[in-house]
C-alpha cells in the first residue's frame, strides 16, 4: 500500500511540475501578446504622425500655390522683369513639389518598413506560441502517460 502512495505522491509532484511549466508558457504567451499590442500601438502612432506630416505638407503646398498665383498676377503687369521673377517662383514651386513628393514617398517607405517589422514580430510571436503550445502538449502527454502507469501499477498492486 505504501508503494501506491509513493507513486501517487510522485504523480502529484510531476503534475505540479507540468502545471508550473504551463503557467510559465502562459506567462510567455502574455508577454508576446503584450509585445504585439505595443507594436500595433507604435504603428498607429506612426500612421498618425504621417497623416499629420501629410496635412502639414499639403497646407504648405496650398500656401505656396496661393503665393505663386499672387506673384503671377503681379508679374503680368510688370513686363519682362516680372516674367523673370515669375519663372524663379515657378522653379521654386517645382522644387518644393519635388521635395513634397520625395517626402511622401519616404513616409510611404517608412510605413512599409514598420508594417514589415510588425509582420515579422507577429510571425515570431506565432512561432514562439507554437513552440510553447508544443511543449505544453508534450508535458500533458507525459502526465497522461504517468497517470496511466500509476493506474496500471495501482491495479497490479491491488491484484497482489
Amino acid at each position: 500500500m505504501s508503494k501506491v502512495q509513493i507513486y501517487e505522491s510522485q504523480a502529484r509532484a510531476y503534475t505540479a511540475v507540468v502545471s508550473g511549466t504551463k503557467v510559465k508558457a502562459d506567462v510567455e504567451l502574455s508577454k508576446l501578446n503584450a509585445q504585439v499590442t505595443i507594436a500595433q500601438h507604435a504603428i498607429e502612432e506612426f500612421k498618425a504622425k504621417i497623416s499629420a506630416y501629410q496635412s502639414d505638407i499639403q497646407g504648405q503646398s496650398t500656401v505656396i500655390s496661393s503665393r505663386a498665383n499672387v506673384y503671377t498676377a503681379q508679374s503680368q503687369g510688370a513686363g519682362a522683369q516680372a516674367n523673370a521673377i515669375s519663372e524663379a517662383y515657378r522653379l521654386d514651386i517645382a522644387k518644393k513639389d519635388m521635395q513634397l513628393k520625395r517626402n511622401i514617398e519616404n513616409a510611404r517607405i517608412a510605413l512599409e518598413d514598420a508594417k514589415n517589422l510588425l509582420t515579422a514580430t507577429v510571425e515570431s510571436a506565432r512561432i514562439r506560441l507554437g513552440a510553447t503550445q508544443g511543449a505544453a502538449n508534450y508535458y500533458a502527454a507525459l502526465v497522461g502517460s504517468a497517470l496511466n502507469s500509476i493506474g496500471t501499477l495501482s491495479s497490479l498492486v491491488q491484484q497482489l
